[in-house]
């Protein structure tokens, strides 16, 4: 009996021997895995926070974002960016950054600047300085170029549609094969300025001055021409000029009369 309680006393021993291994394990197990929680929640927090980072939008640039209805298709700067605008000494860097970032840059000095196969679209250009450009290739649909200088610009197969000229000096600009079908060209001055292959159609060019300019084998169907400047030097050879509205065809000489292809109220040409 002696040696029976001996054991059971071992046995329970043993027991609690085994238990208090197990929670030492336990707690070794506790304490090496719980930093790898802390270290989640730590690697969580830096995503969260990386993530946000991420998402924010750049600090604005100094000066009065467009609004959504002068909003450019595409911004310049992701139009063609290997045809980036050449600075020269002519121009101001800061008004062609503007252009840039804001698509709008009235008044602005651009002089000789190249902005060739742009996308220039419903971009605010008024009164801007843009003598001696070179717009070739570019989308300027829907711009305002209202007052704009534009003296000696090459604007060779570029949009103008629906584009505002009033007022604007295009005097010896190269319009070759442009299109300013729809647009608003009332008051401009296009003395010696080349028209050809341009698209005029429904273009409104009332008390414009086109002495001197090369019109010949243009399609001016449509044309306002109220108070319109025609002179001798006015190239017209093959020129469409029907239903243009309150058209002047006395104003031409006889030579242009014919050469032109007229269809006008009371016009009866009278050529040899």
């Amino acid at each position: 009996m002696k040696y029976f309680a001996i054991a059971i006393c071992l046995l329970l021993a043993v027991i609690y021997h085994v238990q208090k291994t197990q929670e030492g394990q336990n707690e070794v197990i506790v304490q090496r895995s719980s930093p790898e929680p802390a270290y989640a929640e730590e690697t969580n927090e830096t995503e969260v926070k990386d993530e946000t980072t991420n998402r924010a939008d750049p600090a604005p640039p100094t000066g009065t974002p467009m609004s959504a209805k002068r909003r450019p298709v595409k911004r310049i700067r992701d139009a063609q960016p290997s045809k980036q605008a050449k600075p020269t000494e002519d121009f101001s860097p800061t008004d062609l950054n503007q252009l840039v970032e804001f698509g709008q840059c009235p008044k602005c000095n651009l002089q000789g600047a190249d902005l060739s196969g742009l996308d220039l679209a419903l971009v605010d250009l008024k009164e801007a300085n843009l003598k001696g450009a070179n717009l070739t290739g570019a989308n300027l649909k829907d711009a305002d170029l209202e007052g704009a200088n534009l003296e000696g610009a090459d604007l060779t197969e570029t949009s103008l549609v629906q584009t505002s000229l009033k007022g604007a000096n295009l005097s010896g600009a190269r319009l070759v094969y442009s299109d300013l079908t729809y647009g608003d060209a009332a008051g401009a001055n296009f003395s010696g300025a080349d028209f050809t292959g341009t698209k005029l159609i429904d273009l409104h060019m009332d008390g414009t001055n086109l002495s001197g300019a090369n019109l010949s084998g243009v399609d001016a169907t449509g044309v306002t021409l109220k108070e319109t400047i025609f002179d001798e030097t006015t190239k017209l050879q093959g020129t469409i000029l029907h239903d243009n509205r309150d058209f002047n065809w006395k104003s031409l000489s006889r030579r242009q009369q014919c050469e032109a292809d007229i269809i006008a109220e009371g016009f009866i040409p009278e050529c040899p």
